[in-house]
């Protein structure tokens, strides 16, 4: 009878949570892209910075997130549900940590004591989602960032490029993100 009750209680629990799992609290499975658009092309990318790699690495970059994400596939703007157009707005590097490089006596003034060893590469993008014959943007405009650390070799130019690109795929990661959950 003892084994009979805990067999009952073990049922009754496990009938209690699947249907607390199924009726859940509104989660569901899938994209949650709008279900008229299934496919988007990368549409005008504008570089509005003085950095002249980015508009270019943009809509690389747009392309192979567009694909990688599922969410939707990439088309071509004849055949795309949705176009998705971007610009770059403002590029910014700081320094993010610093390290000492000479002792006290060996230097001649406070500020040669420190040298700025890794920075923060910060790109800032604007991205809207239109739907060809209408009017109204499907997604207006929307800002997003993307941030990436980069360390001061000794090709700086080479690494502040790998920390742009880097911050850039951050920043389209997010933008994607904003496209296809903004419903």
């Amino acid at each position: 009878m003892k084994r009979f009750r805990s067999i009952h209680a073990l049922a009754v629990t496990a009938v209690c949570v699947s249907a607390l799992y199924l009726v859940g609290c509104g989660y569901h499975y899938g994209s949650l892209m709008h279900p008229q658009v299934r496919s988007i092309a990368v549409g005008d990318v504008v570089n509005a910075t003085g950095e002249p790699e980015l508009g270019p690495l943009l809509q690389k970059q747009l392309s192979e997130e567009i694909a990688r994400d599922g969410a939707v596939r990439l088309a071509s703007r004849a055949s795309a549900d949705a176009v998705i157009h971007a610009r770059v707005v403002d590029v910014s590097l700081a320094g993010a940590a610093s390290a000492r490089l000479r002792e006290k006596e060996d230097r001649n003034e406070d500020r040669e004591a420190y040298q700025t060893t890794l920075y923060t590469a910060t790109v800032t993008l604007e991205v809207m989602l239109a739907i060809p014959g209408r009017e109204a943007p499907a997604v207006a405009w929307r800002k997003v960032s993307g941030e990436a650390d980069f360390m001061r070799v000794s090709d700086l130019a080479g690494a502040r490029s790998d920390g742009l690109q880097q911050a850039t795929k951050n920043a389209v990661t997010n933008a994607i993100t904003a496209i296809t959950e903004a419903w």
